[in-house]
Parts: structure tokens; C-alpha cells; sequence
């Protein structure tokens, strides 16, 4: 009893498996019963004329029943057939030009199965190559971490063989210090929304007491139970980024703090504390102390854009006025400007925005500063402010010799300077650079803007987001 259920439900999935089973089943009962019914009315029917009739109804009903059984099967038939054709249709012209010949198109399905699985194979070959002279370094663990598979990358990075490394536990070649730490990654991977993924870094043995740093973008496989894990090689970056911190160690304690030393020093000799001095004198120690200033803001620069760049430094963002911004730049650089006769122009602006009032006035500075060393003599610069929907532009407009179009795209790079014929300014490279990466903490940006044809000048500008309404009772408040 307990296995009928089972069997009217097999035949029940043979028969809505195979539609033709049951037109064919018909058809053959039909012509049986047609031919026994002929024998009935040739034999047991004496009268030739109804025996006539009765032969013809039962020959029509035959060619009517049987050709619409048979109508009814081709067309189940071509209904099996025809999907069949057309996917073998869109598989052969998915496939490489030159796999299409002729033959695979007329030919039979056993053939084009043969060309499809010649083709996977190539493919698989062609990514097995792929994977072995790939430079990322690729494991495949399972979920209890043991490696399943790993390229020639990853073999040459551990200094081991893939029979030494399949089977094998990936903590095994992690440095102990890590093991807890990757651990606690390679469970979070399986839960972990795709926007909130990070990199794994590791240390890991590679023989000889060598130690490599490898940086891994880190997948989860659910159906197949598999984590996929793309490396890259990071030892020479993190070599450079220690190099980096030691030099900036080097220059903030070792370089710094004497400099600073002499540059008081410098100007207790100009103020007479270690008594008076002539006029060659006084002008030889003038010239040292610009020298010392400029080494000093060289230092901080340099400093400074490391700190960004390491992340250390955050932009303290207030309610500002631009106006406050301008005028403290100005007043800061107006000794400047006075040496070479220039005259600063700038209107009162009424703008609330929201940054930085220390590192928007370096910003300014900068811009301005630059606009003072490259000016003619007795020429004007323009400080402008253009109030978008959202955010507030201010604009350094000189009337220097502009930059040259070969270094425009390289303008805000790190340490790239260039010389003005007829001009002896010098420039570190560093100050473009770092107001540009001062404005972005912001939220703002940074550029430039030649002068229209042939005019003489340039156009420095940086924006900053406006005040809403909305904001400003705090900030009056």
C-alpha cells in the first residue's frame, strides 16, 4: 500500500515528461479498434450493401481519428524539437568565428556536444594559464581554511611547492601575531554586505625567516562552500611607507627644531641683541633669514602633506566668513605685496561657509602668495568670490607670466616645480600639492584656469560648501 503513491506519481511525472507517450497510446488503441471492427461487419454482416457502407463510414472515421492522432503527435514533436534547435543555434554563434564552420552547423547534435565541450576545455586551459601567470597571488580554501587550491604566484611568494601547500592549513604560513585577526576576517566574509568589504592584510612566512606583507580582496562562495582569496604583495610598499616615517621623523625632530633655533637666532642678530651691525652686515643677515624661513616652510610643508596623506590631519569644520578668510590672508601677506608694489583688490563679501579657518587661510595663502612672487612690479591681483547654489568659489587672479602648457597637467603634483624665464622665484613643488589635498578635506576642490588667448596672468581658485539657512541660528548664536 505504501508504494502505490509512489508509483501513480511516477507515472503520472513519465507521462507530463513525455507528452507524445499518450497520442501514441491512443493512435494504437484506435487502430485496433478500427481493424476489429472491420472483421465484425466482413464477417457477421450478409448484406454486400450494408457491409459497403458500413466499410467506407468505418474508412473515413479511420483517416479522420487516425490523421488527427497523427497531426497531434508531430505537432508535440516539433514543440520538443524545435527549442531544442534554436538553443543549439544561439550555442553555436555564441561561439568563436572560426569555430562555426559549416559542418557544425548542418551537423549533428552529437557533433556541435562535441565542439561545445572541445570549447569549455580551451577555455578552462586558457584560464588555468591565466591564474598560473597571473602576479596576484590566489589561494581557494575551505570554509575550515585549508587551502584547496593556489596559483604558481602563490608558490613563488611562500617558496613552496603545491603538494607542499594543498591540504595544507592557510594559518599555517600566517604569522601567529595575525592568526586571530584573520580568523575573525574570514568568518565576518560570510555575512558581510558587498559595500561594507575591506581588504585583509597579513604577514605571512615565506621561508629563510622571510616575512612578506600580502594585501587579500577576500570572497564567499555559498553554493560551493569555498572562500576565493586574490593577493597582492605589498612587502616593497610597506619597506617605502616605513622609509617615509622614519625621513619624517628624521625632518620633524633632527631638522625642525634647529632650523627653528637658527631662525631666532637670525633675527636677534637683526635686532641688535648681540650688538649693532653695518649695513653689509645687516644685509647678509637679511638674506639668511629668508633663506631660514624658506627651509622652515619647506619642513612644514613637507610635514604637513605627509600628515595628510597618513590621514592624521582633520579639518576642524566651522560656520566661517569668507570674508574673514580674505582679510586675514591679506593682512598676513600684505608685507609681501608692499615689497613689489602690487596692489591687492578684493570686495566685502557677506558668505558663511562651512570650513576649516586655519587650513582655508593656508589654502589662501598659497594661491596668493604664488600670485605675488610671479607678478610684475606695480601690477594688481584680484581676489574674487563666486557664490554657486551650494558652494562658494574664491578666485586669485594675477597678471604673471601664467603657466606654461607643458606643465599644466602636472601643476598639482607632488614636488613638480618649473622656472619663469626672467624670474629667479623658487618653488618647492609642494605647496600647490598640499592646498589641493587641504581643500578636498574640506570637500572642496582645487584648480586652475589660464588667461582667455594671449592675455598675460592665471587664475587660481578653491571652493568651499555654503552655510544652509537652516545652519545659521547655531552659528549666530
Amino acid at each position: 500500500m505504501t508504494s502505490l503513491p509512489t508509483n501513480s506519481k511516477n507515472g503520472a511525472s513519465h507521462l507530463q515528461h513525455n507528452p507524445m507517450v499518450l497520442p501514441v497510446c491512443l493512435l494504437v488503441l484506435n487502430t485496433i479498434f478500427l481493424v476489429g471492427l472491420s472483421l465484425v461487419v466482413r464477417f457477421w454482416i450478409p448484406d454486400e450493401s450494408h457491409k459497403l457502407t458500413m466499410m467506407i463510414a468505418i474508412a473515413v472515421y479511420f483517416v479522420l481519428s487516425e490523421g488527427g492522432l497523427v497531426l497531434h503527435a508531430w505537432n508535440l514533436f516539433r514543440a520538443r524539437v524545435v527549442p531544442v534547435e534554436t538553443a543549439m543555434a544561439a550555442l553555436i554563434s555564441s561561439l568563436p568565428a572560426d569555430k562555426q564552420s559549416a559542418e557544425l552547423k548542418g551537423g549533428s547534435i552529437g557533433a556541435i556536444a562535441e565542439a561545445c565541450s572541445n570549447e569549455i576545455e580551451n577555455l578552462r586551459y586558457a584560464s588555468q594559464l591565466i591564474a598560473d601567470y597571473s602576479t596576484e597571488i590566489l589561494f581557494s580554501l575551505t570554509e575550515e581554511l585549508s587551502i584547496v587550491e593556489v596559483n604558481a604566484s602563490a608558490q613563488r611568494a611562500l617558496n613552496l611547492g603545491a603538494i607542499n601547500l594543498i591540504g595544507a592549513p592557510f594559518l599555517q604560513f600566517v604569522l601567529s601575531s595575525d592568526h586571530a585577526a584573520v580568523k575573525a576576517y574570514f568568518e565576518k566574509q560570510k555575512t558581510v554586505l558587498e559595500e561594507n568589504k575591506v581588504p585583509l592584510e597579513c604577514r605571512m612566512n615565506a621561508g629563510q625567516d622571510k616575512v612578506i606583507d600580502v594585501l587579500f580582496t577576500v570572497e564567499w562562495s555559498i553554493s560551493k562552500q569555498t572562500f576565493y582569496c586574490i593577493g597582492v604583495d605589498v612587502t616593497a610598499e610597506k619597506e617605502i611607507q616605513r622609509l617615509r616615517a622614519e625621513i619624517t621623523a628624521m625632518v620633524s625632530h633632527d631638522l625642525r627644531a634647529p632650523v627653528s633655533a637658527l631662525s631666532f637666532f637670525v633675527e636677534d642678530l637683526l635686532s641688535g641683541d648681540y650688538g649693532q651691525l653695518n649695513d653689509k652686515g645687516r644685509l647678509q643677515v637679511s638674506r639668511s633669514r629668508d633663506n631660514v624661513a624658506r627651509l622652515l616652510r619647506l619642513i612644514n610643508q613637507l610635514l604637513d602633506a605627509e600628515k595628510v596623506e597618513s590621514g592624521e590631519i582633520k579639518p576642524d569644520i566651522k560656520i566661517v566668513p569668507v570674508s574673514e578668510i580674505i582679510l586675514s590672508t591679506t593682512q598676513l601677506l600684505q608685507p609681501l605685496a608692499d615689497s613689489k608694489h602690487l596692489a591687492i583688490n578684493f570686495s566685502e563679501s557677506a558668505t558663511l561657509v562651512h570650513a576649516d579657518f586655519d587650513r582655508s587661510v593656508q589654502i589662501l595663502a598659497n594661491l596668493l602668495s604664488n600670485a605675488i612672487k610671479f607678478s610684475p612690479e606695480s601690477t594688481r591681483i584680484q581676489i574674487r568670490e563666486v557664490v554657486g547654489k551650494d558652494f562658494v568659489r574664491i578666485e586669485v587672479q594675477d597678471q604673471g607670466p601664467g603657466v606654461p602648457p607643458a606643465h599644466r597637467d602636472e601643476l598639482f603634483q607632488r614636488f613638480k616645480s618649473w622656472s619663469v624665464e626672467g624670474t629667479t622665484v623658487q618653488s618647492s613643488g609642494l605647496g600647490l600639492y598640499l592646498a589641493k589635498k587641504l581643500a578636498e578635506l574640506q570637500s572642496g576642490e582645487l584648480g586652475f584656469e589660464p588667461a582667455p588667448g594671449d592675455a598675460p596672468g592665471s587664475t587660481f581658485f578653491f571652493t568651499m560648501r555654503i552655510a544652509n539657512e537652516d545652519e545659521l541660528p547655531g552659528y549666530l548664536d
